[in-house]
């Protein structure tokens, strides 16, 4: 499998979900490109594997891939492989799809007022998934339901499944996504950006009910996040994502202090300590750096490695061929031709 024989965490182990060489492209008016180039990781039972990169890398829409949600026209999967447990996920037909869906792999969403249905209770809503995939009776979906809440910190969760999405704040509403994805308990979750416009405490309680669902039901979870820290405190891998081409991977400790890609590396320079050490009091922290330019849109994506124009250590390779992930270690990966500090 492209790009992932050096970065597997147990290879030992079947993967839940494998995905290999995937090519999304998008059509446009105006021009379109690839969303996602190339794209190859294994994700295992018992795990988290980060998914970080900047807005517009391909991070979202590898996920909606992967979940077969993409919308059709404009974009669409051209090239590539998506299994979960040996499953060809590309060749299912609908309703082998709504089968899946839920109970094999879940997915919460990065922004709950838009997935769940306004006019719906919050009972209704999850006891369709329970009712069509556990095929409970209506006392049973009802209990599932409630535990399910009570597990994600809501306090009287028989009010709240009476209630509709608007009555409910952000916080709540994220809650009640991923009470409604692990009542399930899917072996494959996808988490997009679950703590986006959370508080810092509940963010802590997410990211804490999704490594429950790692270690007590033994999931694999594929994060996407920006956040740096978020990773440093939740993910065991991360997998590095420019301008729709994964450019690193690797276990979270060497990713985040050892980087090997220059993307990473300024990644990890724009963020307040993502490992936090010791330092004598009345010392300065070191200011913070900046990438300079832009993620280059989909129409304009260059030639060569497409970070090329942002990388300080950029050489005329660069500019000519993509270079391929490759092992520079045990269980890390990275494409670049000058890979590591000067």
């Amino acid at each position: 499998m492209t790009g992932t024989a050096s970065t597997d965490a147990a290879p030992g182990r079947a993967p839940f979900l494998t995905v290999d060489d995937l090519e999304v492209r998008i059509e446009a008016g105006g021009g379109g490109g690839l969303a996602v180039a190339g794209v190859s990781f294994a994700l295992y039972p018992g795990e988290i594997l980060a998914l970080v990169g900047e807005s517009g890398c391909g991070k979202s829409m590898t996920a909606l891939a992967v979940m077969r949600l993409l919308p059709s026209p404009p974009a669409r999967i051209t090239r590539g492989t998506i299994r979960i447990e040996g499953t060809d996920v590309l060749g299912l037909g609908r309703r082998d799809l709504e089968d899946l869906r839920g109970r094999r792999i879940g997915m919460i969403f990065q922004e709950p007022m838009t997935s769940l249905n306004p006019v719906l209770s919050i009972g209704r809503q999850m006891s369709e998934g329970l009712r069509r995939h556990l095929r409970l009776g209506r006392a049973a979906v009802l209990a599932r339901a409630e535990a399910a809440l009570h597990d994600v910190g809501i306090v009287d969760p028989r009010r709240v499944m009476q209630q509709f999405p608007h009555q409910l704040s952000g916080g709540m509403r994220q809650r009640v996504m991923i009470a409604a994805a692990l009542s399930l308990e899917p072996g494959v979750l996808i988490a997009d950006e679950p703590t986006t416009a959370l508080d810092v405490t509940v963010q802590a309680q997410v990211l804490d009910l999704l490594a429950g669902l790692r270690d007590q039901h033994g999931s694999g979870v594929l994060l996407i996040t920006h956040d740096l820290g978020v990773v440093a405190e939740t993910a065991d891998r991360v997998a590095v994502m420019y301008a729709g081409h994964i450019v690193e991977a690797a276990p979270v400790a060497v990713a985040l202090q050892a980087p090997a890609h220059p993307y990473t590396q300024g990644l990890i320079a724009c963020h307040l300590e993502v490992t936090p050490t010791a330092r004598p009091v009345g010392t300065v922290p070191p200011l913070l750096e900046t990438i300079p330019g832009v993620v280059p849109p989909l129409h304009a994506r260059p030639d060569g490695c497409p970070f090329r124009d942002r990388c300080r250590r950029a050489i005329d390779r660069c500019a000519q061929e993509m270079p391929p992930l490759a092992s520079v270690g045990s269980n890390h990966a990275v494409a670049c031709w000058k890979p590591f500090h000067d």
